[in-house]
């Protein structure tokens, strides 16, 4: 189900029609991203440079690179990587950072082009509690910015941390 909201049609053949409610004026479809359940991180960068990675890719060239560079730091003090922000990601045969923050990094990466709705495929699968928490704080906390709400949907097997992560609507 997640996937067919994220419109990754995965295989089969599905029907019917996805919508969104209007975005504010209504004039546009919603930006959504996607985070999968499995982390796809380049293990040789830092986290602040698979960041900025991802800014340069997905924001438009008519963005100034220091705009992006802000962004990107303020992402990382959102998500609570500021302590880990120039250590490498790493991977089974690297150490790098834990499992919980490669997840923020993940989440990151979709951020960073400022999702109208972000859809998140079982997002604490994996994780031992402390991390798992940490990763429903920082989705409750997009879904409840004052400034600049994320609507999020996520599939949780974790039914403990459902009440970390209630979402609002806009």
């Amino acid at each position: 189900m997640i996937e067919i909201l994220a419109g990754k049609h995965k295989s089969g053949r599905t029907t019917g029609i996805v919508s969104f409610p209007s975005i504010e004026g209504g004039s546009h479809a919603p930006r959504i991203g996607f985070v999968p359940q499995q982390d796809i991180l380049p293990p040789m960068l830092t986290v602040h440079e698979a960041l900025l990675f991802a800014a340069r890719l997905r924001l438009p060239e008519s963005v100034p690179d220091t705009e992006k560079r802000v962004r990107v730091d303020a992402l990382i003090t959102q998500l609570g990587l500021a302590h880990i922000r120039d250590t490498r990601i790493g991977d089974g045969e690297r150490r790098g950072i834990s499992g919980g923050e490669m997840r923020r990094v993940s989440i990151g990466l979709e951020l960073v082009a400022r999702p109208d709705v972000l859809i998140l495929d079982e997002p604490t699968s994996g994780l031992d509690s402390v991390s798992a928490k940490k990763v429903g704080e920082v989705l409750r906390a997009l879904a409840h910015d004052k400034e600049n709400p994320t609507a999020v949907i996520a599939s949780i097997h974790q039914p403990r941390y459902v009440s970390h992560i209630a979402v609002k609507a806009r």
